[in-house]
């Protein structure tokens, strides 16, 4: 059966005080049941610039803390969320990051 699972890595950042901030990056994993497992993250697509076009990368073996486990899903679902990624990687969302007044990180992807 077919099965998605949520995997978050968490990096502790010093914020503009000096004190830790904490900047979780999550995964996407899909895997179509037969074999075929892919994961998937999603990052500026410039480095270093948090402001500007998305790119969604293929990252099945990206380090992590946290994991969902596998969430078993219908072949139909499995095909709709494949669907949406795929165009998701033709047409990349936008993505912005900055910080609120407190220094604590924000993200934003539309």
């Amino acid at each position: 059966m077919a099965t998605i699972e949520f995997r978050i890595n968490i990096i502790d950042l010093p914020d503009q005080n000096g004190s830790g901030t904490v900047i979780p990056h999550s995964f996407i994993i899909i895997n179509n049941g037969a074999g075929f497992v892919q994961g998937y993250g999603f990052a500026p697509a410039t480095p270093g610039d948090p402001m500007g076009p998305g790119h969604i990368y293929p990252d099945t073996d990206h380090p992590y803390d946290f994991s969902s486990g596998p969430i078993q899903i219908s072949d139909a679902q499995y095909n709709n969320i494949a669907s949406f990624i795929n165009a998701s990687i033709q047409k990349p969302p936008y993505s912005e990051m900055g910080s609120d007044s407190n220094g604590t990180y924000l993200s934003q992807v539309h």
